[in-house]
Order: structure tokens, then C-alpha cells, then sequence
């Protein structure tokens, strides 16, 4: 795999577009910068879904769209971790058997079977590269993230946000996230609605459209149309950044820096 192809595969990130302002749901790119922050500091994306579960449901709870439940809060980390794209990302369970992503998307399911995820030999390769890392961090705050999240974002997972900013700026000539050319839009500021208060990089749930997102996903209730004029809050010229309340540190640290599951077999044959 090239550095172009791997940069293409993350700007066609199949997502859910949300809401009917069809935003797009940040679950696999949130996903893929923990993978990028433990990376950084474990050079290795290994990860078991109970050790992940954690870390990257609240960062989709804190930047993402409102869910139904608490309990389907506590494991909204399935979804990317089962969908995530396959020319990147490898999932096997504790035998070592392949987990396709017809897989369910539930996390006692995955973690029953002992699941592991890792992006693959090649895309690792790739990101051992100081420049590639950062512009692949960028690639994903740009597409996905108002600048204001983006420094909440790098926070949370450990990753320099510095160095992610003086990366190249990459805009691939198609991106197709699922949402259809010309639909592209960032997650902004928090929105009236249920959920206000809380930091939320997105509008509210929606369905996804078929081919788009795995059926039964976890975004919550639709809500009201945007307000007229809400253009002016998304990025770009006279747009405001996010906002939101900031992560607090160490809330990914059962993972973001290796975590209890060295003696996994899975785990131990990726070292």
C-alpha cells in the first residue's frame, strides 16, 4: 500500500450521514485517531475491543451524535471497530479466526470472543513515518472536525496537535463518505436540543442511508431542521469554530498507552 492509497482509504470512509443536515457520523474516524495516538506511543495499533471499549465510546459520546441509552453508550465502540474499512483494519478473535464485518456490531459479543483489532502491516508501515502520521491525523480533523474540536480531539487521544497542523493540507479530488458529492460537512457546535449541554461534534441521529452504514446503528432520535443562518457556525470563511467541553486527561489511559492484555494470545503473536 502507498501513502496515497492509504490517504484515500481515509477520505472515503464509508460514514453515516446524521441528521437531515447529513452531517457525517465520526465513529470510524475517532476510532482511527486513538489507533493513531496509541501508535504514537506504543508503535503498534493492537488493540482488544475490551481494552478499546472504554477510551473510544466516550470520545464518540463527547464528539459524536446523542445516543438512545446509557448502555448503548458504554459500547458504541462496536460499530467502527466491526466496520471499520478492511483494506486498513484486520479483526480476528482469540483463536485467530478472521471476524468479518457482518459481525454484530455489540460489544459483550466481541468481547466474549476476545476480539483484536490492527490496522494492517502495511498501513502501519506507513504511519511509522513521522510526516504520514500527521497528515493522516489532519486528513481526518479536516474532513471530519471544526478546528476548536480538533485540539479537544488530539488531547484526548495523545497526539500532537502541532505537528498534525503542519502537515500539508490533503483534499483528495472525490471523497465519498457516504453522504454524496457536494454533502460534505464538518461537526460543529452543539445544537439546541435533547443532549444540550453536553459536547457534541455532530447534529442529531438519522437514518442511514442503505449501503452507507451497517442497519441498527446507534445514533439517536432525528431532530428539528437546523436553523437558518446555521452555515455561518460550519468552518470555513467567517464560520466559528467548535465548541465543547474538553475530554478530561487520562481518559483514554487504559489504552492509549498499552493496557493489561499482553499476555492476550492475539496480542502477543502481533509483537
Amino acid at each position: 500500500m502507498t501513502r496515497e492509497e492509504f490517504l484515500n482509504v481515509l477520505a472515503r470512509l464509508r460514514c453515516a450521514p446524521v441528521g437531515r443536515a447529513r452531517l457525517r457520523a465520526p465513529h470510524k474516524p475517532l476510532l482511527l485517531l486513538w489507533l493513531f495516538g496509541r501508535f504514537a506511543s506504543t508503535g503498534s495499533t493492537a488493540a482488544a475491543y475490551a481494552e478499546a471499549e472504554e477510551p473510544v465510546s466516550t470520545l464518540i459520546n463527547d464528539f459524536g451524535p446523542p445516543v438512545a441509552s446509557a448502555s448503548a453508550g458504554r459500547q458504541r465502540a462496536a460499530m467502527p471497530f466491526v466496520h471499520l474499512e478492511r483494506e486498513i483494519w484486520d479483526l480476528r478473535d482469540s483463536s485467530g479466526a478472521e471476524i468479518g464485518p457482518d459481525a454484530p456490531e455489540r460489544g459483550p459479543w466481541l468481547t466474549g470472543r476476545g476480539t483484536v483489532g490492527r490496522l494492517r502491516p502495511g498501513a502501519e508501515r506507513l504511519l511509522a513515518d513521522p510526516g504520514t502520521l500527521a497528515a493522516a491525523a489532519r486528513l481526518l480533523l479536516d474532513l471530519h472536525f471544526t478546528p476548536g474540536l480538533a485540539a479537544m480531539i488530539c488531547d484526548a487521544v495523545g497526539l500532537d496537535l502541532a505537528a498534525a497542523r503542519s502537515a500539508p493540507r490533503l483534499r483528495p479530488a472525490a471523497i465519498g463518505c457516504g453522504v454524496g458529492a457536494g454533502r460534505h460537512r464538518h461537526h460543529g457546535p452543539d445544537r439546541p436540543g435533547p443532549g444540550r449541554g453536553r459536547s457534541r461534534g455532530a447534529l442529531g441521529g438519522g437514518p442511514a442511508r442503505s449501503g452507507s452504514h451497517p442497519p441498527g446503528g446507534d445514533l439517536g432520535p432525528a431532530r428539528p431542521d437546523p436553523p437558518e443562518g446555521l452555515e455561518r457556525l460550519l468552518p470555513g470563511p467567517g464560520g466559528l469554530p467548535g465548541r465543547g467541553t474538553p475530554i478530561p486527561r487520562g481518559a483514554c489511559s487504559g489504552g492509549c498507552a498499552g493496557g493489561p492484555n499482553a499476555d492476550h494470545p492475539i496480542l502477543a503473536a502481533f509483537t
